[in-house]
């Protein structure tokens, strides 16, 4: 099992050129008029482009972070495929617990790859029905999930569904807010490739709540 703290913050240091202005006694003094003087311009600096085959902390946190939303969806969804009572909704917990299972897995085996560490979802303890996992952009309320997944009957196939849009929604802020800091090549791919699906995906389960509910 690979363990680390997730979600750590990332320390950006901004430099910038500070300058006295003169004052009006200084400029008496010196022979000078305001007009005279000439403004101090600052100095723009351009960061350096990232090389996309390595990976830095921001890389590692955001793939942390996407494997732990991931396995949410999963979860949220094993719990419609065995209790949902429409078999429509069963059938779709199923392919969406398929799918985000696969997507978690994506960012483990990069992480491994770059031998850094993570945590999974359940290796957070469970109060209330809802493990306690870090909050983020990304991640649904704990007590939301908690809810949800100590609920029963039809309350099930409605709240599935209401949860699988918000935790779409979440992962385009997720991806806004942590992805714009990453540049490893491989993972930003993948994050335009995720942010379209996720926006299709929205409309899909919008349209499925009015249809089947």
């Amino acid at each position: 099992m690979h363990k680390v703290l997730v979600g750590g913050a990332l320390l950006v240091i901004i430099t910038g050129a500070a300058f006295l202005t003169p004052t009006i006694q200084d400029l008496i003094s010196n022979n000078q008029t305001p007009a005279k003087v000439a403004a101090s311009k600052t100095e723009t600096k351009v960061a350096e482009p990232r090389d996309p085959k390595t990976h830095d902390f921001s890389d590692v946190d955001y793939a942390q972070k996407k494997l732990i939303h991931h396995q949410l969806g999963a979860m949220i969804a094993d719990k419609a495929k065995t209790d949902a009572t429409k078999p429509e909704i069963r059938q779709i917990a199923e392919q969406v617990s398929s799918q985000e299972t696969e997507r978690a897995n994506v960012y483990a085996t990069l992480l491994t790859s770059w031998n850094e560490s993570y945590l999974n979802i359940t290796d957070f303890p469970e109060t209330g029905g809802c493990n306690g996992y870090p909050t983020f952009s990304g991640m649904l309320p704990h007590l939301d999930v908690g809810k949800y997944r100590l609920s029963s009957g039809e309350s099930v196939d409605t709240t599935f569904l209401t949860l699988l849009i918000e935790h779409h929604k979440k992962a385009t802020d997720l991806v806004k807010l942590e992805g714009a800091k990453i540049g490893f090549g491989e993972l930003v791919k993948l994050r335009e490739i995720s942010q379209k699906e996720y926006k299709a995906e929205i409309s899909t389960f919008e349209t499925l709540q009015k249809s089947v509910l």
